[in-house]
């Protein structure tokens, strides 16, 4: 399966519609575009790439962040609740294009998937 780092972009900056926003402000996205060290990153509002130093909680800018990043996640916007009473929510994917640091746009890359199933065991793997 492998590694990933975890990134997380302002609302504002999505390419989503304004009343969609709210549910966005939070959220978490992943990305095998980065270093895939389970590094933490953010896009700051002001769109620059940065990366958090482990040791010390600082933040550093990422000045050579140049192409595209993928990043990927729930969609909290798109909700479905399940004949057994689960709720799972969607999935989106997001490509962010910089050139020398700084962020120049945001697309989506897919649309609105159905939501992701959670994972349900086999009928032989319950006996186990």
């Amino acid at each position: 399966m492998g590694m990933f780092d975890d990134i997380s972009v302002p609302a504002h900056l999505l390419p989503i519609l304004a009343t969609d926003q709210p549910a966005f402000e939070n959220a978490k996205f992943q990305t095998r575009s980065l270093a895939n060290t389970m590094g933490v990153y953010r896009i700051t509002p002001d769109g620059f790439l940065e990366r958090n130093i482990f040791r010390t909680g600082a933040w550093q800018r990422e000045p050579d962040a140049h192409g595209y990043l993928i990043f990927y996640g729930s969609n909290p916007t798109q909700t479905r609740t399940l004949p057994d009473g689960r709720v799972v929510e969607g999935w989106t994917e997001f490509e962010a294009k910089f050139t020398d640091g700084k962020l120049l746009s945001i697309r989506q890359r897919s649309e609105n998937h159905e939501p992701r199933l959670p994972c349900v065991p086999d009928a032989e793997d319950e006996e186990l």
